[in-house]
C-alpha cells in the first residue's frame, strides 16, 4: 500500500527505491539488456590483453604499424560500413517487419563498397608505398570482418536480441584472444607473424568473420533468403549522414596517429603516444552502451520538448558522473594495468597518459551530444560540427609535415584545442535544439 498520509519514512524509502533498482537490474538481465552492456567491459579487458600480448609478440616496427591500424580502424569500419549500423536501427525501430529484408540489403551493398575500396588502397599502396599506405591497406583489408559485425549487432539491437547483440560485439575479438594466445606460446608462429605481418595479421582478422555465419547462420539465411525490396536509397540517404558524422568524429584519431608517425620523435616515444591515444578511446566504451539504448528513446520522442529534455539532462548527469569516475580510475590504476599486460619497455606509459585523464569528461561529453544531436534528426548540424574540428586537425597535420613536430608535448595542445572547439560548437547546437 502506498502511504498518502504525507510523513515520510527514511526506513520505508530506502527499501523500496532499493526494490525498484533490483526490480530493474532483474528486468535488463531478463531481456538481455544487462549482458550487453556488460560486453562492452569484456571488449576492454580483451583490448587490454590483446594490445599486451602483441607488445611481447611484435617487433617494435610491426607493433608501430598495429598501433597505427587500431587508431584507424574505427574510421575505416564506419567508411566501410556506409552508415549502414545506424540505418539499421533507425529504420527497424519504426518498422520491424522488413528487417532481414533490410539485412540482405546491407549486405549486398557492404560487400560490394568494401570490394571497390579495397581495390583502390591495392592500386595506391603498389603505386607510392610507404609505411602509411601499408598500414591503411591493412585496415581497409580486416574492416569489412568489423562492418559485418556492426551490421549483425544493430540488427540484433533493434530486433530487441540483445544477448545474441552481446555475442555478435564480442565474438571477433574473442577469437583474436584463442589465436594470438597460441602465437604467445610458440616461438615458431611468433616469427611467422613477424616476417610475414602485413599478410598474416589481415588474415587472422578477416578469418574471424566465418564465425558469424557459423555461430548466427540462421539469421543469415533467412537474410539472404528474404524478399529484395528496393530499399537501398533510403538506406544510403540516411546513412551517409551517419557515415559522414561519424568518420569525421573517428578520422580524429586517424590524423593524430598520422602526425604522431611523421613527427621527428622516437620511435618509441611514437608508440607510447600511439598508445595513449589509443586508450584515450577505449575509455569511451564506458559510454557507448547508454547510446545503444537511449538514441532509440530519443528518436521516438523527439517532437515532445518537455520529454526531450527531461532524458538529455538525465543521461547529460550520468555521462558526467561516469567520466568523472572513470577519469579516477585511470589516474590511479592504469599503471597497474600496463605492467600486468604490457612488455617491460612500455612501462612509461602511464606518465604520458596522465594529460588525457583529465580530458576524458569532454570526450564522454562530445561523444553524447553528437549522439543526442543525431537522434533529434540534427545529424547535419553534427556533421558540419565533425566537419570543422576535422579541418582544424588537417591544419595541425599540414603544420607537422611543414616543420616537423620535435616535442611530444605539442600533441596535448592539439587534442585539448580539438576537444574544446567541438565541446563548445555541439554544446550550442544541442541547447538550440532542445528548448525549441
Amino acid at each position: 500500500m502506498q502511504d498518502h498520509s504525507g510523513i515520510k519514512n527514511n526506513n520505508e524509502t530506502t527499501p523500496a527505491a532499493g526494490n525498484i533498482f533490483i526490480s530493474r537490474l532483474l528486468h535488463y538481465a531478463k531481456n538481455g539488456i544487462l549482458v550487453y552492456w556488460s560486453s562492452f567491459f569484456i571488449l576492454i579487458l580483451i583490448e587490454f590483453f590483446l594490445g599486451g600480448q602483441l607488445s611481447k609478440i611484435l617487433t617494435s616496427n610491426n607493433y608501430s604499424v598495429y598501433i597505427i591500424v587500431l587508431n584507424t580502424l574505427p574510421f575505416y569500419s564506419v567508411l566501410v560500413n556506409i552508415g549502414f549500423a545506424y540505418s539499421i536501427i533507425y529504420f527497424i525501430s519504426y518498422n520491424s517487419a522488413t528487417r532481414y529484408s533490410l539485412l540482405r540489403k546491407t549486405f549486398q551493398l557492404n560487400t560490394a563498397w568494401y570490394l571497390l575500396l579495397v581495390a583502390v588502397h591495392f592500386v595506391i599502396f603498389f603505386l607510392f608505398r610507404g609505411i602509411y599506405l601499408e598500414a591503411l591497406l591493412i585496415t581497409i583489408l580486416i574492416a569489412y570482418t568489423y562492418s559485418y559485425k556492426l551490421n549483425l549487432t544493430s540488427f540484433f539491437l533493434a530486433s530487441g536480441g540483445y544477448t545474441k547483440a552481446a555475442i555478435s560485439n564480442t565474438l571477433q575479438k574473442i577469437t583474436l584472444v584463442v589465436v594470438f594466445t597460441l602465437v604467445f606460446y610458440s616461438a615458431g608462429l611468433q616469427q611467422i607473424l613477424n616476417v610475414k605481418f602485413p599478410a598474416a595479421y589481415p588474415a587472422i582478422e578477416l578469418s574471424a568473420v566465418l564465425l558469424y555465419f557459423v555461430f548466427f547462420w540462421k539469421t543469415n539465411i533467412t537474410a539472404l533468403s528474404a524478399q529484395n525490396i528496393n530499399y537501398g536509397k533510403r538506406l544510403i540517404q540516411y546513412g551517409k549522414y551517419a557515415m559522414f558524422n561519424n568518420c569525421l568524429n573517428l578520422l580524429y584519431y586517424t590524423i593524430i596517429a598520422l602526425i604522431i608517425r611523421s613527427a621527428h620523435i622516437a620511435l618509441h616515444i611514437q608508440i607510447i603516444l600511439g598508445l595513449c591515444i589509443l586508450f584515450f578511446r577505449y575509455t569511451a566504451v564506458a559510454i557507448a552502451p547508454l547510446f545503444s539504448t537511449m538514441s532509440p528513446q530519443l528518436t521516438r520522442i523527439k517532437n515532445d520538448t518537455a520529454a526531450v529534455q527531461k532524458m538529455y539532462k538525465k543521461y547529460f548527469v550520468i555521462i558526467s558522473a561516469m567520466s568523472l569516475f572513470i577519469l579516477l580510475g585511470c589516474r590511479f590504476f592504469f599503471s597497474f594495468i600496463i605492467i600486468h599486460f604490457y612488455a617491460a619497455a612500455y612501462r612509461d606509459l602511464p606518465e604520458f597518459f596522465n594529460f588525457f585523464c583529465y580530458l576524458i569528461p569532454l570526450l564522454f561529453l562530445n561523444s553524447y551530444n553528437s549522439s543526442a544531436m543525431a537522434a533529434l534528426g540534427k545529424i547535419k548540424f553534427a556533421t558540419w560540427a565533425e566537419l570543422i574540428c576535422t579541418l582544424l586537425l588537417v591544419l595541425f597535420f599540414v603544420y607537422n609535415l611543414l616543420s616537423p613536430i620535435t616535442g611530444y608535448h605539442v600533441f596535448y595542445y592539439m587534442v585539448l584545442i580539438h576537444l574544446a572547439v567541438k565541446f563548445l560548437i555541439l554544446g550550442f547546437g544541442v541547447l538550440k535544439t532542445i528548448k525549441k
